[in-house]
């Protein structure tokens, strides 16, 4: 018996495993934000719903500006010339510690641009990044987002924004909304508005922290998400207002960070939690893989005891006696002739030094002019007739498959030999 704790097959298989396990946690690695994206159908970044932001997400991406999905410490992203978005947040769920975070998000930030939610979908059971229906939201969330902004406005709807006339604001650009949704504020400076109320306004906090230190922060508020939704951004100017507000707060190519953590998908930063995630996970598996190896590599042996070889016969004949009976039990006996006819085949073009007989005519009539000669009592187009026949009946009997088995072996030999 063997003293190697390990045998050929158990290192090779041992080496395969570790070797995927590395493939597949570089792989993942390289496409982690691909496998990593949450899916959702809700108003966030996550979303391709017709409620959610992430045509706008790609929209910014591919006008050059620097996209940051957060969640976590998003306010900490942005640096000083970035712009936190804080898109239809949720502060109802959790309210007083969603409002919490929602003011020192705004706090700590230089550039803030704040999206009123509007609008509510019913995930699709099958398919979970859609939505089976789509109903305006209680106004409890938007007004808690104004009172903590400090608005003393009520929102209201205005019908469809081509019926208005947007005039009032500093810019000229015309919004395309379905039941356009408005406030009016003395302390919001209006950039798209008309004679009914403001659809995007700027706001001039000016804070005295505790510190005795200023604050002052500038917030853009939105009060329509329409806009820059999925479904709103192919309509109208929508995607040129969307893309000019960003551009209008970036100082510097700072940043786009997309707030995540109001929408419920905050993670806590954790080593030891990344162990457990993709790609990390992988190095633990193997790891640990590593170490239960070693600990059977510690008992001198690995598996079972290896029973003791079978006691077998010697000689040509015992063997294709053997194979014989292996084929009659399984009943596969035609199919393995069809294959051995083949390889036959194929081991005497090459011995010949000729091409293939079903991919060449001319060397199919070489083999057979050959074959005449070398194997006279079973030339190579007697073989080409009967074999691929018997490879065909299933019910073949399997000495009649024996005989031709045996009828190929000694025809190869005298091609390629000459016995």
């Amino acid at each position: 018996m063997s003293t190697q704790a390990f045998s050929g097959r158990t290192v090779a298989i041992l080496v395969g495993l570790c070797a995927l396990s590395l493939l597949v946690g570089l792989a993942l690695a390289i496409f982690q934000e691909e496998l990593g994206v949450v899916r959702s159908a809700g108003s966030d970044s996550f979303s391709y719903s017709a409620l959610g932001h992430h045509g706008y997400k790609m929209l910014l991406e591919d006008l050059g500006y620097p996209i940051v999905t957060s969640r976590n410490n998003s306010a900490l992203k942005t640096g000083e010339d970035g712009i936190l978005i804080l898109a239809e947040p949720d502060l109802v769920s959790n309210e007083r510690q969603s409002r919490d975070k929602f003011w020192d998000m705004i706090y700590f930030n230089n550039y803030t641009l704040v999206v009123l939610p509007k609008r509510g979908g019913t995930p699709d059971p099958v398919r979970s990044t859609f939505v089976t229906s789509v109903s305006n939201l209680p106004l409890k969330n938007a007004e808690l987002i104004l009172e903590d902004l400090g608005i003393l406005s009520k929102l209201w709807g205005a019908g469809h924004s081509r019926d208005l006339t947007w005039d009032a604001g500093v810019w000229d650009d015309r919004p395309f909304i379905d039941d356009v949704q408005l406030v009016n504020a003395h302390n919001l400076t209006p950039l798209i508005a008309c004679a009914e109320g403001t659809l995007l306004g700027h706001l001039q906090l000016d804070l005295k922290a505790e510190n005795d230190k200023w604050f002052a922060g500038e917030i853009l508020v939105l009060t329509d998400p329409d806009l820059l939704a999925n479904h709103g951004l192919r309509k109208g100017n929508n995607a040129i207002i969307a893309a000019k507000i960003i551009d209008y707060m970036v100082k510097n190519g700072g940043p786009v960070v997309f707030d995540e953590t109001l929408h419920g998908f905050e993670v806590n930063p954790s080593v030891f939690r990344s162990f457990f995630r993709i790609p990390l996970i992988f190095v633990l598996l193997q790891v640990l893989f590593t170490m239960v190896a070693f600990v059977w590599l510690s008992n001198g042996r690995f598996g079972s005891l290896r029973k003791p070889p079978v006691a077998r016969g010697r000689g040509l004949e015992f063997l294709i006696n053997n194979t014989a009976e292996l084929l009659e039990y399984g009943g596969h006996g035609s199919f393995v002739l069809g294959r051995y006819y083949r390889a036959a085949t194929g081991a005497v073009c090459q011995r010949l030094h000729l091409d293939l007989p079903r991919t060449s005519p001319m060397a199919r009539t070489r083999l057979m002019n050959i074959s005449a000669t070398r194997s006279p009592d079973f030339p190579y187009q007697k073989m080409a007739a009967e074999v691929p026949a018997v490879a065909l009946d299933s019910s073949a009997k399997p000495q009649e498959v024996l005989a031709l088995a045996r009828a190929i072996h000694r025809w190869q030999q005298e091609m390629t030999h000459g016995l």
